[in-house]
């Protein structure tokens, strides 16, 4: 079990792409464990 932190990028209203794939990957990576988003943007 792991704690994952992703950080996710918001840009004009609109999440990133990459934020929903690092997001989707990092709940693998958790395994049971938390999964956890910083959002950084406009």
């Amino acid at each position: 079990m792991a704690n994952v932190l992703v950080i996710t990028e918001h840009m004009k209203g609109e999440f990133q792409d990459i934020s929903f794939e690092m997001l989707g990957q990092a709940r693998k990576l958790a395994a049971g464990g938390t999964c956890s988003a910083i959002v950084y943007g406009r």
